[in-house]
Formats: C-alpha cells, structure tokens, sequence
C-alpha cells in the first residue's frame, strides 16, 4: 500500500498538448489549402474533450487513485478508459497537422534551395558572359595598341629617311587618335558593365540578406543551442506575436550563430520574410530605442554596399532629425519626409 502511494505521488499528470499557433504569414505559402481547416477541428475538437472523463488529467487521476486502494480501483471502474475515440482521433489530427507542417517545412526549403541554385546559375552565367567580353575586348585593345607603337615606329623611321612624308605622318596622326577614342569608349563600356554587374549582384545579396537581422550586445552562451538562445530573447522582450512560446518562435529560426570578430553579435535567418519584418518592426518600437537593456539592438542585416553608403548619409540624416524631419535609410536609399534624396557621396 504505502509502495502504491509513492508512485502516485511521484508521477505527474500529464498535461494536455496544446494545438501549435501558427503563422498566418507561413499559412499563406502552405502546399494543401486544406491544412487551416484541419488545425481548425483540432483546435475545436481539443476544446471540446477539455474537462470530460476521457481527459489526460482524469486518466492520471484514475490511474493513480487505482494504485493507492485496490478497492477504491473496483469503486472506479465505471469511469471512461483511457483509450477514448476522442483522445485518439485528437492524437491522429495532431500527427497528420505535425507531418503537413514538416512537410511544408520541406517544400519551403527546397523552393529556397532552388531558388539559390538558380541565381547562382544564372549570375556564373553571365559572369562567364562578362569575361569572355572583357577577354575578347582586352585583345582587341592589345591589338589597337600594338598598331599604335607599329605607327609611332613608322613615323620615326619615315622622318629619318623621307622628311617629305608629312601627310603621311598628319593621316598616321589621324589614325592614333581615332583608336584612343576607341580604347576610351571601350573603357566606358567596360566600366559601366562593371557597374551594371555590381548593381545587379548587391541587389541579389540584398533580397538574400532580408531573411535575417544582427543582434548586438546579446549576452551568448557558447554551451546552450543558440536559436533556443535567440528566441528565448525575443520572447523575453516582446518581440513576437502575443501568446508566443519559445517553441513557436524557435520553430520560426531556421539558423542563428555568433558574428565572427563582432563581441557579443549574433547573425538570425527567419524561416519567413513577413515573420522578420514582424520582429524587427516590434524591435525598433520596444527595443532600440530603450536605454535600459546595455546597449541590446536589433538592426538589418545589410550588405557591404549599402552599410558603406548608409555612413555616407549620416550626416544627412542627422541634419534632417535636428529640423525636425523624418529621416531612414531602406534598401540603398536615403528617404527624407518619405521623399528619396541623393546621398552626398563626397564625405
């Protein structure tokens, strides 16, 4: 008897699963349209079974109460097995919601997987494309300057031997200067090639980089998973819709890891764009612009180009808050009064 009571007091009830939230943003790219209309029932059919016999709570309490007195366990047989049309049909929901969402899971990786392939073709395409211009391009230079030192030498030779061929030498004249118009307006073409290419490649990298944001002065822990870290973060601030748990916001990430040479910086790429912006808008409202959390902020994963042009209008930026305006730098832009203005390239 008093071995019955131990273990009934040693196990816990079992709490009832609780029915995933999930995103209307992720919702909207689900393969099977069907799927909301499935966690729908579920969410009803878990409200339904709350609090009836065939319940978790009640199959502990009933299990336990079995153990402590073999005949208080005979007084207790009318009550409802453990194993309920209602519990199971609510396990098989929760498995078939549980395998859609892998699967959709699944399906969004792989179209972000081929998507990259595909930029990735298509840009060592035309990169291929670029070099065999700059190499055919840079012959024909070789070329065009290999006639020019020929006609320089032909000139010399002809004012040692024949001084009377000056209208050779004017047309040989001629001739140089009609091939450096030609090497210049190759060297224009080239140059705005070589801008056109890294226009093309930063804007690439700036839709690639709009999946993350950088946290810096986050207080990292080398030995603990760092997207439970990170999202245990944004819980704790906020950040996430109303109602989150660390699971579901973990279940956003799909990778976070520490910046190399930044202390206390963290990189977090989101599963979901519409999910990121989500945090980062809550971020700028709540977060960086509280003087109370050691320096802690969330700012834009931005690429190289823009970070550098972003330091070039600081000054801008800085003048338009001290008259009053309002002042942001978004995708390569500088946006004053919600009119686009040219950054000062100069500073």
């Amino acid at each position: 008897m008093k071995l019955a009571n131990s273990m009934s007091n040693k196990r816990k009830p079992r709490k009832t699963p609780q029915t995933p939230q999930i995103s209307k943003y992720l919702l909207r790219d689900l393969p099977h349209r069907d799927f909301v209309q499935s966690s729908n029932n579920n969410n009803n059919m878990a409200g339904e079974n709350k609090g009836k016999p065939g319940n978790n709570d009640t199959k502990e309490d009933s299990s336990a109460s079995g153990q402590k007195d073999t005949a208080s366990a005979s007084a207790n047989s009318d009550q409802t097995p453990m194993d309920t049309p209602a519990n199971s049909e609510l396990n098989n929901g929760l498995k078939a919601m549980e395998e859609r969402l892998m699967s959709a899971f699944e399906g969004l990786n792989n179209k972000l997987d081929k998507k990259v392939e595909e930029i990735k073709e298509d840009f060592t395409a035309k990169l291929a494309a670029v070099t065999t211009t700059l190499d055919a391009n840079s012959k024909k230079i070789a070329e065009l300057e290999s006639s020019v030192n020929f006609a320089h030498k032909d000139i010399a030779d002809m004012k040692v031997v024949q001084g009377g061929l000056v209208k050779d030498c004017k047309r040989l004249q001629e001739r140089e200067n009609e091939t450096g118009k030609r090497i210049s307006k190759l060297k224009g073409e080239l140059e705005e090639s070589r801008q056109d290419m890294s226009s093309q490649l930063n804007h690439m990298e700036r839709r690639s980089r709009e999946y993350s944001v950088r946290i810096r002065n986050m207080d990292i822990k080398d030995d603990e998973n760092h997207v439970d870290q990170v999202a245990a973060l944004i819980v704790e601030k906020k950040l996430a819709p109303e109602n989150s748990t660390v699971g579901d916001v973990a279940q956003q990430i799909e990778i976070a890891h520490p910046l190399k040479g930044v202390p206390k910086g963290m990189i977090v790429r989101f599963y979901a764009r519409p999910y990121r912006n989500l945090v980062v808008h809550q971020a700028k409202a709540k977060l960086n612009r509280v003087s109370g959390d050691g320096g802690l902020k969330l700012v834009e994963d931005m690429t190289k180009i823009d970070f550098q042009l972003k330091m070039k209008a600081q000054p801008q930026m800085q003048e338009a808050f001290k008259s009053g305006k309002k002042a942001r730098f978004y995708r390569g832009k500088l946006i004053i009064n919600g009119k686009q203005v040219a950054v000062n390239t100069d500073n």
